[in-house]
């Protein structure tokens, strides 16, 4: 019968075997909750408009984003949009915009690590893009924050 080696593990080595493994799952996992996974995109459901409408809206708001920002989750709410376009509406803000032809789509971003506007590689969320559907296709009227978007109208 063989006789079995002794092996001697310091505590060094231990910790190297288990806690390096961890700190790269860890980096993982931060690098993906900061955008790094894709883009997360929810088109919402709607009485008002249809799937393509919606859409056209989000690709409309995606190809003319922000280009101090990273786009990192975009999303329709009709009862979000709906209150706000009430608002918009009614204080008679540019191009006379009526509630039939109005959506508004929310997103989050990232700021660029050079932005001159925002806080570099700030997080940012819930920005809002008011668009007005101009016959087939949207056009964007505005674009900011609720509070920048509410004060507009005062």
């Amino acid at each position: 019968m063989k006789k079995l080696k002794k092996i001697k593990i310091d505590i060094k080595s231990l910790l190297s075997i288990f806690v390096c493994p961890m700190f790269l799952v860890l980096a993982i996992l931060v690098t993906s909750n900061r955008g790094g996974g894709g883009l997360d995109i929810d088109y919402g459901n709607s009485d008002r408009f249809n799937e393509k409408e919606i859409k056209a809206a989000v690709d409309h708001v995606r190809q003319n984003f922000l280009p101090d920002g990273r786009l990192t989750k975009i999303w329709y709410d009709e009862n979000k949009s709906d209150a706000l376009i009430e608002l918009y509406v009614e204080r008679g803000f540019i191009n006379e915009a009526v509630v039939e032809n109005t959506i508004i789509i929310f997103t989050n971003f990232i700021a660029t690590p050079d932005t001159e506007i925002y806080t570099p590689d700030g997080d940012y969320f819930n920005y809002n893009w008011v668009l007005i559907r101009n016959g087939n296709t949207w056009e964007i009227d505005f674009h900011g924050f609720k509070d920048s978007l509410l004060g507009t109208f005062r």
